[in-house]
C-alpha cells in the first residue's frame, strides 16, 4: 500500500521528505554526530555541494528502488536489495 501512496502523491511526498525529513534529520543531534564521525558532512567548497548533491540522489534513486511494485521481496527484489546495501552503510557508519 505504501508503494502505490508514493506512486500517487510521489512529487508532493518527494518535496515533503527533502524539506522536512532531510532537514530534520540533518538537525537531529544523534544523526549529525554519526555523520560527522563518518565526515559524510564535512565537505567544503565545490567539492562539499557535488558530496551533498551526490548523497541526495542516492537517497533519491534508493527511493525509487523501494517504490517498484514487487521490489521489496526478500532475495529477489532490486528495492530489496538496495535496502539491505543501505542498512549494511548505516550499520557500519555507527
Amino acid at each position: 500500500r505504501g508503494q502505490y501512496v508514493y506512486r500517487r502523491h510521489g512529487q508532493f511526498l518527494g518535496k515533503i521528505l527533502l524539506h522536512l525529513g532531510l532537514g530534520g534529520g540533518y538537525g537531529a543531534a544523534k544523526i549529525n554526530r554519526v555523520l560527522m564521525s563518518t565526515r559524510y558532512l564535512v565537505g567544503q567548497g565545490k567539492q562539499g555541494q557535488e558530496d551533498t548533491f551526490r548523497r541526495l540522489m542516492e537517497t533519491a534513486m534508493a527511493t525509487m528502488d523501494f517504490m517498484v511494485p514487487g521490489s521489496l521481496t526478500p532475495d529477489s527484489g532490486e528495492g530489496w536489495e538496495t535496502a539491505l546495501r543501505v542498512r549494511f552503510l548505516h550499520a557500519k557508519a555507527r
